[in-house]
């Protein structure tokens, strides 16, 4: 299951810093996370790609970095 949430910097690395930490707030974060739906395609990160000219995005949008990699479970 891949998700994302949104939490701060400041909890991000309490949790790094002390792997056994486990609180109310992350369990939330997770709670309110949004689920990617399986079989989504790759995400990119629209500033990548938005510049008001669609035919430069079509030849280009290969070429670009995704965020993170498209699912290509079935279910």
């Amino acid at each position: 299951m891949q998700i994302v949430i949104n939490i701060s910097e400041e909890l991000y690395g309490m949790i790094l810093n002390f792997p056994n930490f486990i609180s109310a707030i992350a369990t939330q974060a997770v709670r309110d996370g949004i689920p990617l739906p399986k079989g989504h395609g790759r995400l990119f990160d629209e500033r990548d790609i938005v510049n008001g000219n669609y035919e430069i995005i079509g030849n280009k949008i290969y070429e670009l970095e995704p965020l993170i990699e498209a699912d290509n479970e079935s279910e």
